[in-house]
C-alpha cells in the first residue's frame, strides 16, 4: 500500500480474512512472534524451517528527513560508515588508529574554518596534512573487513539502503550463524568506528557528480522534487545539499548518529530457520544492556541555514531549465519526458488506500488503463504512476511519467494532456469509470504479487520490520485488508477529483532540441546546403 507493498484489493462484501490473500496473512499471525526488550528495541520473527536459511532485515526509522538544517547527507552518509567496521573490527591497531583519525579530525576542521576566512593557502595546506595523515592510517585498516567477515561466514546479499523515511541493512545468512548476526550487528550499532570517512565522501559526491550534475534527466528530477515539495525535507536530495556535505565531519557524524541511531529505533525483521526462543535469548544478550549514548556531544560544524533555495536556483541555472508559474521545462536528448506531481497526504490517511487501487488501475501490467490506452496506441512509449514520492510519512507527491510516443508527436506536453485525460476518466460516471470488474481485476493481480512476497523470506522480513516502525504493529497488514475492501468506485471518483486537481500540481517537461536549419543541413556537409 502506501507503506510500499503489494498487497491485493479484497472483493467487496467479503471480510478481509475471507479473501484468499487475507487468510494468507492471517495464517501467519499465530507463527510470528514479537518482543520488545526493555530499551525499545523490537523483534519479529517468522520461523520457516523449508530451507537452512535466515534472512535478517534492520529498519532504522532514522532517513535524510531527520536531518537538521545546514546538516543534509548525514543518513546516507552513515549508511556508507556501517559497512566501515567496528572497535573490533577493521583496525590493526584500533589505539594508534583513534590518535589518527582525531588529527584527521583537527586537520579537516582547520581547513572548513580557513575556508570560510577566504584564506585558500592556509586551507590548501590543512588539507595536504590531513592527506598525509589519511594516508599514515589507512595503514592500519583492514580494507573491508565487515564484509569480508560476513561473507566468510556464509552471508549474501548483505546491504543497505537510505531513503527520505528510513534506512534498512539486510542480509542472508546459514542458519547455524544466528548468533554470529547478532555479534556483528550489534558491533555496528554500538560499537561503531567511522574510520575512512573523508575518502568516503568522496565516493559520495562522485556518486552525485554520476547520478545527479553529469545527467539531465539527474538535475530536472531533483529540480522537479524541489519545486514540489518546497517546504518539506523530502523536496531535499537524500545525497545532501554539496554546500552542506562539504563541511560535514566526523562531529556531525557522531552526533547525529547518538541523537538518531536509538535502541528504539530499530525494529528487525528475522525469517527463516530460525528458533523464536532462542532469537529471544540472544537478543536480550546482545542489545539488551545498549540504551544508546550519554555523551554530551560539543558543537558540530553544519552550515545551520538553508541553502535549499539557493540549491533550487543553482539547479535552474546548471540544467538551463526554464521555470513558468507550476510549469519546469528543459531541452534535452534525454527527453522527451513528461512528470506530472500533485500534492496527497502521507499514509496514515484514509486517501492512501484509493490512491493504492488507483495507481494499480492505472499502470499496473498489460491490462491497466496506461497500456491500453496509451502505450498500445503509440501515445506513449511508456507511462507510470507512483502512488507516493518520494516517501510516505510526510505529505508527498502522487507521480504520473510518461515517455512521448508517435501518436503524441514526441511532445512531453502533449503527453501530459494524455495523462490528465485518463485521470478524469477516474471520476466519471459513464463508461471510461473504475467499474467493478475492474476493481476485481485489480485485486487479482494484487493477490499473486502478495502471495509472491510472502513466499520470499527476504521481502516478508521488510515487510514485517517496516510495518512495525510505521504502524506500530506488523498487524496492521491484516486490517488494512478490510479497509480495502471497503474502497469503492465512489472513492476512487471522490478522491481523484479532489487529489488530481490542476491547482496542486507541479509538471515537468524534457522536450528534445529543436535544431535549426543551418545546424540541420550543415549535418550532411556541403553536398545537403
Amino acid at each position: 500500500m502506501g507503506l510500499g507493498l503489494t498487497t491485493s484489493v479484497a472483493m467487496a462484501g467479503r471480510s478481509a480474512a475471507e479473501t484468499p490473500g487475507g487468510r494468507a496473512v492471517a495464517t501467519m499471525e499465530p507463527r510470528v512472534s514479537e518482543f520488545r526488550l526493555p530499551n525499545g528495541m523490537r523483534f519479529l520473527v517468522l520461523e520457516r524451517r523449508n530451507a537452512p536459511v535466515v534472512s535478517f532485515h534492520t529498519y532504522a526509522d532514522v532517513g535524510a528527513a531527520d536531518e537538521d538544517v545546514g546538516s543534509t547527507g548525514l543518513a546516507h552518509l552513515l549508511e556508507h560508515m556501517a559497512f566501515k567496521g567496528t572497535q573490533s573490527i577493521g583496525s590493526k591497531d584500533l589505539d594508534k588508529e583513534k590518535e589518527l583519525l582525531n588529527l584527521i579530525d583537527e586537520e579537516f576542521y582547520r581547513k572548513v574554518d580557513a575556508e570560510e576566512m577566504g584564506d585558500m593557502d592556509k586551507a590548501k595546506k590543512h588539507l595536504q596534512r590531513m592527506e598525509e595523515i589519511q594516508k599514515e592510517a589507512a595503514e592500519l585498516v583492514i580494507p573491508n573487513a565487515y564484509g569480508a567477515l560476513v561473507s566468510r561466514e556464509g552471508g549474501v546479499g548483505l546491504n543497505a539502503a537510505t531513503s527520505h523515511d528510513a534506512t534498512r541493512y539486510f542480509v542472508d545468512l546459514p542458519s547455524n550463524k544466528l548468533e554470529f548476526w547478532f555479534a556483528v550487528e550489534a558491533e555496528r550499532f554500538q560499537n561503531p568506528v567511522f574510520r575512512e570517512l573523508y575518502s568516503e565522501k568522496k565516493v559520495i559526491e562522485e556518486e552525485r557528480r554520476l547520478r545527479v550534475e553529469n545527467s539531465p534527466l539527474g538535475l530536472f528530477q531533483q529540480a522537479f522534487a524541489s519545486k514540489g515539495l518546497p517546504n518539506s525535507p523530502y523536496g531535499r536530495p537524500v545525497i545532501g545539499y554539496p554546500e552542506d556535505f562539504v563541511t560535514l565531519g566526523r562531529k556531525e557524524v557522531e552526533a547525529f548518529f547518538h541523537k538518531r541511531y536509538l535502541p528504539s529505533k530499530l525494529t528487525v525483521g528475522i525469517v527463516g530457520d530460525a528458533d523464536p526462543t532462542e532469537v529471544e535469548k540472544l537478543a536480550h544478550k546482545y542489545f539488551g544492556g545498549w540504551y544508546g549514548s550519554t555523551e554530551e556531544k560539543g558543537e558540530t560544524k553544519g552550515s545551520k541555514v538553508d541553502i535549499g533555495p539557493e540549491f533550487y536556483r543553482k539547479l535552474l541555472q546548471q540544467g538551463g531549465i526554464a521555470e513558468e508559474g507550476n510549469v519546469l521545462k528543459m531541452a534535452s536528448n534525454a527527453g522527451p519526458y513528461t512528470l506530472v506531481g500533485y500534492s496527497r497526504p502521507n499514509f496514515e490517511s484514509d486517501d492512501d488506500f484509493v490512491l493504492d487501487v488507483i495507481t494499480d488501475a492505472l499502470s499496473s501490467g498489460r491490462t491497466s488503463r496506461f497500456y491500453k490506452n496509451l502505450v498500445t496506441p503509440g501515445k506513449a512509449l511508456g507511462a507510470s504512476a507512483t502512488s507516493t514520492f518520494p516517501g510516505n510519512k510526510l505529505a508527498n507527491m502522487y507521480l504520473l511519467t510518461s515517455v512521448a510516443g508517435a501518436q503524441d508527436k514526441g511532445n512531453p506536453e502533449v503527453a501530459a494532456r494524455s495523462l490528465r485525460d485518463e485521470l478524469s476518466k477516474l471520476w466519471s460516471k459513464g463508461l471510461d469509470r473504475v467499474s467493478e470488474k475492474e476493481l476485481v481485476k485489480v485485486k487479482k493481480t494484487n493477490r499473486v504479487a502478495l502471495l509472491e512476497t510472502m513466499g520470499n523470506n527476504r521481502a516478508l522480513a521488510s515487510l514485517l520490520a517496516r510495518y512495525t516502525a510505521l504502524t506500530g504493529d506488523w498487524k496492521t497488514l491484516i486490517t488494512q485488508f478490510d479497509r480495502l475492501d471497503r474502497v469503492s468506485e465512489q472513492d476512487i471518483r471522490e478522491t481523484a477529483e479532489r487529489i488530481f486537481d490542476e491547482e496542486r500540481c507541479v509538471v515537468g517537461y524534457v522536450s528534445k532540441p529543436q535544431i535549426g536549419m543551418k545546424k540541420f543541413f550543415g549535418m550532411f556537409g556541403k553536398k545537403g546546403q
